[in-house]
């Protein structure tokens, strides 16, 4: 798996969620606490940091930081906890608590340091984590999250031209298989790069565009089922807004099928 990006995977066992983080078919997202960060310091003692659980299939928290470390409980999406202490290597690992219990989960790929909120589809059938404070509007098969600076546009595959993004916001447009779903880019725009990477265990490849009146888009097509599939269409003035999509895409679950924790 070197040359693949891996964002999400594993199979097996029932996704759970707490309270704060919407289940499948909840469509409002509900704010975590509001967290008080303090910048990391060299020193484990002095570590201080609010993170929350991207991982649509929860994390371990393990007893060590290491992936052979006996297992203590699992972390729900969605749960905010504070990193007393953070451990380098790949994944990384921080040190928290939760419900009592103190011990270690991993960072990369699976936390964000960024306050989330939830969002369930019932129709479709997938549930996600998007920043504190974009906005969510459900239109049904089409469900559009702008973020700060954003602006409302047609879904894609809509007849009316998107104009150029001013800020960044997602599209998430449903169709019954990835043919129906839409053609990529949705407005002009020539390739930067394309990935094969794993969503929700699902592997697909990422496209990312310049576009031709400015700002870039990033697309990934799933297929969650015999009749359901999406397509995640990312658009933003801003390349470096590309992180929040990689969040995204790592905190993308589908809740047809039910895998156990990770890792």
């Amino acid at each position: 798996m070197a040359a693949v990006r891996v964002r999400l995977a594993l199979a097996g066992a029932t996704v759970a969620m707490v309270a704060g983080c919407a289940l499948p078919g909840q469509k409002a997202g509900v704010p975590a606490p509001s967290p008080s960060v303090v910048a990391p310091s060299p020193s484990p003692s002095a570590f201080l940091r609010a993170v929350w659980v991207l991982s649509p299939i929860g994390v371990n928290l393990r007893e060590g930081p290491d992936r052979t470390a006996k297992v203590l409980n699992s972390v729900p999406q969605g749960t905010q906890v504070t990193a007393t202490g953070f451990s380098p290597g790949d994944p990384g690992w921080y040190q928290v608590t939760f419900n009592g219990q103190a011990g270690w989960i991993a960072a990369k790929g699976l936390t964000s340091v960024h306050p989330q909120l939830a969002y369930a589809s019932s129709g479709a059938g997938y549930y996600l984590l998007y920043p504190s404070g974009w906005q969510v509007t459900d239109r049904g098969a089409d469900v559009e999250i702008v973020g700060a600076g954003g602006s409302q546009a047609p879904a894609p595959g809509a007849s009316a031209a998107i104009p150029a993004p001013t800020g960044p916001r997602v599209y998430i447009h449903e169709g019954k298989d990835v043919d129906s779903v839409g053609n990529t880019p949705t407005s002009a725009g020539s390739v930067l790069s394309r990935d094969q990477v794993e969503v929700y265990g699902i592997t697909t490849l990422e496209a990312v565009y310049s576009l031709t009146g400015g700002g870039v888009e990033a697309d990934v097509r799933l297929k969650l089922d015999g009749t359901h599939a999406v397509l995640i269409n990312f658009r933003s003035n801003a390349q470096a807004d590309l992180a929040t999509f990689t969040e995204l895409l790592e905190s993308f679950g589908v809740s047809l099928a039910q895998p156990s924790p990770s890792p």
